[in-house]
């Protein structure tokens, strides 16, 4: 596969869906591995970018489960940018206020929770735009992986909605 940032008649990497995503966003959400190498190879400032949702290549392939494209983009990161600008995308929050470590524990990506966590423990202290950890998430999504992976941060928020923690979400999924 060859881009050109500046191939005329076709698609260039630059260009972006109505949603303001990029080919890395789509990419990174399908999990294509050797297609985020190859576009973030021709434009690492891609890692950064938002969508109009501010979901970031990152938060798109942590809610889709790819573990493997996380791993992918924080490497390629590490190499492309300094340390202040990965820090910022491993943190970063989108719209709602949600990390990409949120994202991943909302749907029980258990794989893609422990990669997050391995690289940017920290985020398990952060709550989103509603007030809810990533563990109160995870318990919720009843994936015992994504539980353990955020606990291994001892001080891993539990909050959840409405004043509830981690521990009602499970007495909750328990009961249901």
């Amino acid at each position: 596969m060859n881009f050109s940032a500046n191939h005329h008649g076709g698609c260039s990497i630059r260009e972006v869906t109505a949603e303001r995503s990029t080919l890395l966003h789509i990419a990174a959400g399908e999990g294509h591995r050797e297609l985020i190498a190859e576009l973030c190879s021709h434009d690492s400032s891609l890692l950064s970018s938002s969508s109009s949702s501010g979901n970031t290549p990152l938060h798109c392939a942590a809610g889709a489960g790819h573990a493997g494209a996380v791993r992918d983009l924080v490497r390629l990161a590490r190499d492309n940018v300094e340390e202040d600008r990965l820090r910022a995308m491993l943190r970063g929050m989108n719209a709602t206020g949600d990390t990409a470590l949120h994202l991943a524990a909302r749907h029980g990506h258990g794989e893609a929770v422990e990669e997050l966590m391995e690289v940017a423990p920290e985020t398990a202290l952060e709550q989103n735009g509603g007030g809810v950890s990533p563990l109160y998430l995870a318990v919720m999504s009843k994936s015992v992986r994504a539980v353990r992976a955020i606990l291994s941060c001892r001080d891993a928020s539990a909050a959840g909605p409405s004043s509830q923690n981690a521990l009602h979400a499970a007495v909750l999924q328990s009961s249901g």
